[in-house]
């Protein structure tokens, strides 16, 4: 279109152009805000084009080499504006850079058939047009300023109504932009400035960590001493558990602070490389994770602190350590009096507690006794028997619940008896028991922690204090019994490792229905590349970085955009395949972007779903005494854990070349193999389980290691690979427990070494099952021989210098009293001395008499 028709003034449309122009002069006259007057002129398309058209505009940055979009003017969703800051003007260039370089206008029909588009047109599907039009913004003296961009939902040809209107919205526009670039470019560096500092105040305020800027304070050779708080957001005074922090120093806060905090601070003043740390903090009692990052060149003496509390995490981990501890150094203890003399030095150590006891509460006796202590130093010791109607108060707590006395003396519900018992007598004031009972009020044992001086109980004391106090009474009750303790105790590794986080600035995209179904990061720290695995994401969106995204993503994401309210949560992706803790906010009070926090927590999971495996057979394995059945649990649990096709316990008979398998687990409609197993025919299988205790096949047609005969007797039942741990004892192969299954499996080494782990314990628990029940067994063929038997039968002290009844046969007096006399009172005197001789030489010989 070289010439525009001549436009007539008494047109209807020609008269509208111009009094929105009047209004539009107007409005900047009255010092309306550009972007309200350049809406005024967009409003014209509207009026001629239809509400279907959508306009934007651009203006170019002061070097004239690229332009921007004047956010907010013209309705062209800012999602699209944004990214095309920065856009090239020049001959190279297409639409608005083009027209802007030549100053002629640039029509594309078609975005979808140029090739100058195909990396918009992404952007041009989410944001609904397929035609663009765009005019160069030109002065007076014929320089271009900016363009006007009108963008159309379907293929569309330029037609001259559209040549003049925009000719006549450009005059204007540049009438009104040219007197103003410069001021308007300072405007808009100080409205990014603003924007910019909203996000990170937003990140600042919302973010679950606490976050604070610290002056700190070096000596003359750089080792810092001293800080100040000098901004802190909301979140220090809950992680920290008190306020006031801004403005003061440490010393008047933390007048104890740890060396190793300023140690850290140190390393971070003299060589700006960041520090994370975890530490506990006494004047504060609990334990913090911070991470460390100066702020400024060299020599600034600004940090940014970013810390999190930890306690109750660090106490689950101090709680199932010392359950580790306890079990391992229980375990190989089967005396009573050991046992609970190794449980209460430990328990009293674990809560720093001056005294510890065992106390029998027999119900209805009326008295109570200490066995067990560990007392610190120099304290007299308190076995002995005592009166509960001395304890009177404390003996109705120990009815319903834990025996809680945090101050003896200050005690509310506690009788003037209670208090010269327990604080005068026994000369305690703090007092943790924890107690087992029979029903819901029979006590009748219980563990006491207790101290010389008040102190403030904690519910995680509680927990733990009860916790190991049915521990400690299973353990003693079985070494009473004469059976070693093998508890199965959960190995529990640190909860979470000490990651960096990785946090972005993200916008979330929506389609036309209002589904939001991609985003697109703008900005992203250093530590977001190695906590999500996703590599120069700036610029890029989700679903082009990871294609796959689960959909519940973006609907979490959702939530906070619509809501404003900032949530954490925890999900799996199948594309990185890793685990990931997440704190999602909104940036701003509207608006489509995100501030987000990510963690890799995969390691994490994985030890969970270990340690959960290790602690449900342990859990399953304790009250189970047949061998046939704990072979059933196992393999049911460990077959569920891997998610495999098979789990089966086989013991084998080497000397036979035989394998037993008693109860197996199969996932369904695969074979079972449960019976006996004949394996003379492929002996190599035995040889290479011995040798290799340890046996992970990922994949039996490209595993050397085994025969094809051996293959082919896996194969034919679906087997495809296997992980085999085998037991080998001083008498040669004993047991092994082996995962199979029916697809390739890349056995990871934490899933060999827990196999290799839970083999042993899953061997320990079967044959202790099988000695009770042979005792069972040893004891009930006893009984039969007792009651069936004719003769009188009797018992003897080892010594032979006491009888006593055996009960139930009424041979001697009908009691259970030692009697000393009986050789005199059974055995004339004439033969005693025969009897003597006889009974000492069987003795000696061990010869029956």
């Amino acid at each position: 279109m070289n010439s525009l028709p001549k436009p007539d003034p008494l047109h209807p449309a020609v008269q509208q152009r111009t009094l929105i122009q009047n209004e539009a002069f107007q409005a900047a006259i009255n010092g309306e805000p550009l972007l309200n007057v350049l809406n005024i002129l967009a409003r014209l398309v509207k009026l001629e084009l239809g509400s279907h058209v959508r306009t934007a505009f651009y203006l170019a940055y002061p070097d004239g080499k690229r332009l921007h979009a004047i956010e907010g003017a013209g309705d062209m969703d800012p999602a699209y504006t944004a990214p095309l800051n920065g856009f090239p003007v020049s001959h190279d260039s297409f639409c608005s850079g083009y027209a802007m370089a030549t100053g002629h206008p640039v029509h594309t029909p078609d975005v979808f058939q140029d090739p100058l588009w195909q990396p918009y047109l992404p952007m041009a599907t989410v944001h609904g047009f397929r035609a663009a039009s765009s005019y160069p913004i030109l002065t007076r003296q014929g320089k271009a300023i900016g363009s006007l961009a009108l963008y159309f939902p379907h293929i569309h040809q330029a037609t001259a109504q559209e040549e003049v209107l925009a000719k006549a919205i450009t005059q204007a526009a540049a009438l009104l932009l040219a007197p103003d670039t410069q001021n308007l470019e300072h405007t808009r560096a100080e409205e990014a400035l603003r924007q910019s500092e909203a996000k990170y105040r937003t990140l600042f305020d919302s973010i679950d960590e606490g976050v604070a800027i610290v002056e700190v304070f070096p000596d003359e050779h750089g080792r810092v001493t001293d800080m100040i708080w000098r901004e802190a957001n909301p979140s220090v005074e809950r992680q920290a558990g008190m306020g006031g922090w801004v403005g003061r120093r440490a010393n008047e806060i933390v007048p104890h602070l740890e060396q190793a905090w300023l140690d850290a601070m140190t390393g971070v003043y003299q060589t700006g490389e960041p520090v994370r740390m975890e530490a506990y903090i006494a004047d504060l009692d609990r334990w913090i994770e911070t991470y460390y990052s100066r702020v400024g060149e060299a020599g600034s003496p600004l940090m940014v602190s970013v810390f999190r509390n930890i306690t109750e995490r660090k106490q689950r981990e101090q709680h199932q350590e010392f359950l580790l501890r306890l079990s391992d150094n229980l375990r190989a203890e089967s005396d009573a009096e050991a046992i609970g003399t190794i449980a209460t030095r430990m328990v009293a150590e674990q809560l720093q507690a001056d005294r510890c006891y065992i106390a029998h509460l027999p119900k209805g006796e009326g008295y109570g006794s200490i066995g067990s202590e560990y007392k610190a130093t120099g304290l007299p010791p308190l076995r002995g028997e005592y009166r509960f109607a001395d304890f009177p108060d404390a003996m109705k707590r120990i009815e319903t619940g834990p025996l809680i006395i945090r101050d003896v003396f200050n005690e509310a519900g506690l009788s003037e008896t209670d208090k010269q018992a327990i604080g005068h007598a026994m000369g305690l004031q703090g007092m943790l028991a924890a107690v087992l009972r029979k029903g819901e009020r029979n006590h009748f044992w219980c563990l006491t922690a207790a101290t010389l001086t008040p102190r403030n109980w904690t519910d995680h004391h509680v927990e733990f204090l009860e916790d190991v106090a049915e521990r400690i009474w299973i353990a003693i009750e079985r070494a009473k019994a004469g059976e070693a303790l093998k508890k199965s105790e959960a190995k529990y590794r640190t909860l979470f490792n000490s990651i960096d986080e990785g946090f972005c600035i993200m916008e979330l995209i929506y389609d036309r229905a209002g589904k939001p179904v991609d985003s697109i990061f703008h900005e992203v720290n250093p530590a977001f590349e190695p906590a999500t695995g996703l590599q120069n994401a700036v610029g890029k969106s989700i679903t082009e970085l990871v294609p796959g995204i689960e959909v519940h993503w973006f609907e979490i994401y959702d939530k906070v955009i619509k809501t404003g309210e900032p949530v954490r949560f925890e999900s799996y992706n199948e594309e990185t395949q890793s685990w990931y803790s997440a704190y999602a906010s909104r940036i701003g009070t509207a608006g489509t972007q995100l501030a987000v926090i990510f963690n890799n927590v995969t390691e994490h999971k994985q030890r969970e779903q270990e340690q959960a495996l290790l602690v449900t057979l342990g859990d399953r394995l304790r009250p189970l005494t047949d061998p046939v059945t704990i072979e059933g649990e196992v393999t049911q649990v460990l077959r569920a854990h891997f998610d495999a096709g098979w789990c089966y316990y086989v013991e084998w008979e080497e000397a036979t070349k035989l394998g037993v398998v008693r109860r197996d687990a199969t996932r369904k409609g695969l074979t079972s193999l449960v019976g006996e197993h004949d394996v003379s025919d492929v002996p190599e299988f035995l040889e290479l389980l011995k040798a290799n205790p340890l046996l992970a096949v990922s994949d039996y047609e490209h595993y050397e290691r085994l025969t094809p005969a051996l293959r082919q007797r896996y194969t034919s039942l679906g087997f495809r690979s296997m992980l085999v741990a085998t037991l080998v004892k001083q008498e040669g192969l004993v047991a092994s427990v082996l995962i199979g299954d029916t697809k390739i499996r890349q056995w990871s080494p934490p899933e060999q070494a827990l196999l290799m782990q839970v083999t042993e314990r899953i061997w320990a628990a079967v044959e202790r099952a099988k000695a009770e029940t042979a005792l069972r067994q040893s004891e009930e063929y006893f009984r039969l021989l007792v009651t069936a038997s004719s003769d009188s039968l009797y018992r003897m002290s080892a010594d032979w210098s006491q009888m006593l009844n055996l009960k139930g046969m009424n041979f001697l007096t009908d009691t259970h009293q030692a009697n000393t006399h009986w050789l005199a009172r059974y055995i004339p005197l004439d033969e005693q001395p025969r009897v003597q001789l006889a009974i000492h030489q069987a003795i000696q010989t061990k010869q029956p008499f």
